[in-house]
This record gives C-alpha cells, sequence and structure tokens, in this order.
C-alpha cells in the first residue's frame, strides 16, 4: 500500500507558471535547447549571468523583459511574478 500523499508531488505556484508561460523557451530545469539558445540568446541556468543575478533583477527580467525576452507585467500579478522567480532561483542552485 502506498502512502504517499499528493500533495507530496504537488508544484508550487512558480513552477506552474513556469510550465505554463516559460518552459517553451526556457526549456525543462531551466536548460534551454540549444537552437533557441542561440536564436533567441536564452541562458541556461547553470551559466554565469544567470547565477549572478539578484532576485531583484530576476524579479525587474520577467516583469519588463530583458533582451528578446518580453516583460510579464500585463499578464502576470507581482505576486505570480515573485514565485516564478523564487521558482528560477530554486533551478540554479541545483
Amino acid at each position: 500500500m502506498c502512502l504517499v500523499s499528493a500533495a507530496g508531488f504537488a508544484q508550487s505556484p512558480g513552477a506552474a507558471i513556469f510550465k505554463a508561460h516559460c518552459q517553451v523557451c526556457h526549456g525543462a530545469g531551466g536548460i534551454p535547447n540549444p537552437a533557441l539558445e542561440r536564436l533567441l540568446g536564452v541562458l541556461p541556468v547553470t551559466s554565469p549571468e544567470m547565477k549572478q543575478l539578484t532576485p531583484k533583477e530576476m524579479f525587474s527580467a520577467v516583469q519588463n523583459g530583458k533582451g528578446k525576452m518580453p516583460g510579464w507585467k500585463s499578464k502576470l500579478m507581482d505576486a505570480q511574478i515573485s514565485e516564478v522567480a523564487a521558482y528560477l532561483r530554486t533551478l540554479i542552485k541545483k
């Protein structure tokens, strides 16, 4: 008999937002497709540039866009942007 609850497998709000809106370019786990990385300049979470971003800089990049990435302030609330930025920081630490 399995005693693991469904809550143990629940996604964080940030993970769900990332999967729905960001994963298409940034890739599962924060590693983009190499072609998109070259074409759009999408950085993998393993890059030194991503690792150096502060939480405030990451929030600003998601909110306002950066490079070829569009801003999400018209589609996501500030709390959602904070959640996805926090989730992305967990991927950087892996």
